[in-house]
């Protein structure tokens, strides 16, 4: 079997197809399937960008300038996100939404547009992304900047570098994946399939919110 973590929709890629007629069992994890003849393995992404986006809103009492930026613009995963947390931000009048800049899931390219954004916005209050390598590249240009606690970030996923910045205090928080219980129930369902067991259409591997009330459990954790 085959597990994919797909930066295009599944439909797109035509080398899935292929290895589906071949009869080779396949998984999506970390991104939703786009129908029931494939198992997605993962949580509710766009849950997962509501819980980012309702945080920073929070955080900034329903007002202020917030950046936006984007991951890697065809993946499943990144999109549902983005689209969810720019759903919340519209929800409030005054909170004005800028153009964090897109990251193409590549933390220096991140860190150059971040940094852009903050010379561009010197008010900027609150910075939103939607995958790990974004959340990285914002917490290290704000860092540079020295604007670590005046611009709000609550950002995607949970690797040790997000949890560094989190215990650091660059990152506010944030609304992270759980990677290893994606990585073993993929295993589980291939090998659930090799048996001839039918596997289900969705595993909710979960969303956790990491703060720094809880960082230090998630770092004991981290590799």
């Amino acid at each position: 079997g085959i597990a994919v973590d797909p930066v295009d929709a599944v439909g797109h890629m035509t080398a899935i197809n292929r290895i589906r007629d071949q009869g080779v069992p396949m998984v999506l994890f970390d991104s939703p399937s786009p129908d029931a003849s494939m198992t997605s393995i993962g949580n509710n992404f766009a849950q997962q960008g509501i819980i980012a986006a309702e945080r920073l809103v929070k955080l900034l009492g329903g007002a202020g300038k917030v950046a936006l930026m984007q991951g890697y613009p065809t993946a499943p995963n990144h999109k549902e996100r983005y689209e969810a947390q720019m759903a919340v931000l519209r929800k409030h009048p005054r909170i004005t939404v800028v153009d964090g800049g897109t990251d193409n899931d590549d933390i220096e390219t991140a860190r150059q547009q971040a940094s852009t954004v903050l010379e561009a916005h010197p008010d900027l209050s609150g910075y939103l992304c939607c995958d790990a390598s974004g959340s990285i590249g914002i917490a290290t240009a704000i860092k540079k900047a020295g604007r670590a606690g005046k611009v709000k970030v609550v950002s995607m996923d949970g690797i040790k570098l997000i949890l560094d910045a989190i215990k650091e205090g660059v990152i506010e928080s944030s609304s992270a994946t759980i990677p290893k219980m994606q990585g073993s129930m993929s295993v589980l369902m291939l090998w659930q399939a090799s048996l001839g067991v039918q596997m289900p259409q969705a595993v909710d591997t979960g969303i956790d919110l990491i703060t720094q009330d809880d960082v230090d459990i998630y770092l004991a954790g981290a590799v």
